[in-house]
């Protein structure tokens, strides 16, 4: 088999993520041990506990960082070892700490200001992202780019999952005006459990500043083959990473194009390393003929959530 280690994005979250991992392996209590130390509030708290702020973007990009990269100590005692790495939105920096780009350290420290400068972007409750399964690309496109003329309001298509399954993002009214519209023709529109509309223009105003915030990061070039969201390929060039980090906050998710990719190159088995299992729902639709592994078929012993 040639294994992916994939990682998810926003909208994963769950209260309890990763505290079976924590209890049970050294070596992923160390990763939030060491995190808890760098954060500046309480991880284990938001991680563990009943609480609001979990799904609070400032708050979800640093837990779910925190949370892949402990679970994927597990799959690696487990025995298993990627071959190409790529992540979903803000799953893409824990591929990028599993290539070898960036360390982990430096990768809580930016997410955490990513996190920040995103949530304070839009002011919540203003912008909003749908999910839109079984309508086309283009009949989306054709009623975002009506409905952005309308109302002169940001609403575009920011995630291509899988086909058949798109995400739209932006101002909410303009969100909810397409959802409207396209609710008779859709399986399922259902809105995200996020507070800021990622991947969109309304992004683009924070562009600047972190683009300066990823510059004082220490690069590598890939020491594996990872996968960028903003072109679906491979990116070997650490200068290149760093534009694209900066581009991939206002630009489409390319997501099946990834898998793809990936699997053009001969990789047949995906393990989801992170909470849910949102990727490996997407591989059974990219292609049948490949494995997609979620934490929970891995360790079917622990009660996760799906």
């Amino acid at each position: 088999m040639k294994t992916a280690f994939i990682y998810p994005g926003q909208g994963s979250q769950y209260v309890g993520m990763a505290s079976e991992f924590y209890r049970d392996y050294i070596e992923c209590k160390e990763v939030i041990d060491t995190a808890s130390e760098i954060v500046d509030f309480d991880l284990k708290k938001i991680m563990f506990e009943e609480n609001e702020l979990i799904n609070q973007t400032e708050y979800t990009q640093i837990t779910m960082l925190v949370a892949s990269r402990c679970m994927e100590k597990a799959v690696e005692i487990k025995g298993y070892k990627a071959e190409i790495t790529a992540g979903l939105s803000l799953g893409e920096f824990n591929a990028l700490i599993t290539a070898g780009v960036i360390e982990f350290e430096d990768a809580l420290n930016l997410v955490r200001i990513r996190g920040k400068l995103m949530q304070n972007a839009v002011p919540v409750g203003l912008g909003g992202m749908a999910a839109i399964i079984r309508v086309s690309e283009e009949r989306i496109q054709e009623v975002c780019k009506m409905v952005s003329e309308e109302m002169n309001l940001v609403v575009q298509i920011s995630n291509y999952n899988c086909i058949g399954e798109y995400v739209i993002s932006g101002d909410l009214k303009a969100v909810d005006k397409v959802s409207d519209i396209l609710k008779k023709e859709a399986r399922l529109i259902s809105k995200l459990n996020v507070s800021v509309p990622s991947h969109c223009k309304l992004m683009k105003d924070i562009a600047s500043q972190f683009s300066e915030e990823v510059k004082k990061i220490p690069m590598k070039n890939p020491q594996m083959p990872y996968i960028s969201n903003v072109t679906g390929k491979i990116i070997n060039d650490k200068s290149q990473i760093a534009t694209l980090l900066v581009k991939q906050l206002y630009s489409p998710v390319l997501w099946y194009q990834s898998i793809n990719t990936m699997i053009e190159m001969g990789i047949n088995q995906f393990i989801e390393v992170g909470p849910g299992r949102v990727l490996t729902s997407y591989i059974s639709r990219i292609n049948k003929s490949v494995e997609g592994i979620s934490m929970q078929k891995l360790f079917r012993n622990y009660n996760l959530k799906a």
